[in-house]
């Protein structure tokens, strides 16, 4: 049986696996940072609360502070129902009912526009009554404004 000598390592191959193992973390570095980039963001402004007969009405503006447009369709507000009613809606003609909540405890509404880059969408004006008149501390709403790709925004609308 003939015994294997050690072979030498020659001095190439250990240089040549020195400047590849930089390259393969560079390379395998590059898809994480990329996808860590932050979403773009909305921000919401919602006027003070203004008395409406027995309800309270609210004037809510959601801005793109984003590079890119928001497409048409894609931006939605969200309002759970909790200790008050939904009266209506009104505000830019672009916004229109989204998908219906069939328990009754929510409504979302989608703006049918694009919203350009630095834009902000038509307003949305909301009316909203309180289950009990009497009620202390009165309740407050919270609206969700969201988009995909984008940070959500949401705004409190505090009952009159």
């Amino acid at each position: 049986m003939t015994e294997h000598e050690p072979r030498a390592i020659n001095r190439r191959t250990v240089i040549g696996a020195v400047w590849a193992t930089p390259v393969i973390v560079a390379a395998s570095a590059v898809p994480a940072m990329a996808a860590s980039v932050p979403p773009s963001r909305l921000s919401l402004e919602v006027s003070p609360p203004s008395p409406y007969e027995n309800r309270t009405s609210f004037v809510i503006r959601a801005t793109n502070d984003a590079a890119t447009a928001i497409p048409a369709g894609s931006l939605t507000a969200y309002l759970p129902l909790t200790g008050f009613w939904f009266s209506g809606f009104s505000g830019d003609y672009a916004w229109d009912y989204g998908p219906w909540d069939p328990t009754g405890e929510s409504y979302t509404f989608v703006y049918n526009a694009s919203v350009p880059a630095g834009d902000t969408a038509g307003p949305l004006l909301l009316i909203l009554g309180k289950n009990d008149p009497g009620q202390t501390p009165p309740p407050v709403g919270i609206l969700t404004m969201s988009a995909p790709g984008y940070s959500s925004a949401s705004g409190s609308l505090q009952l009159l």
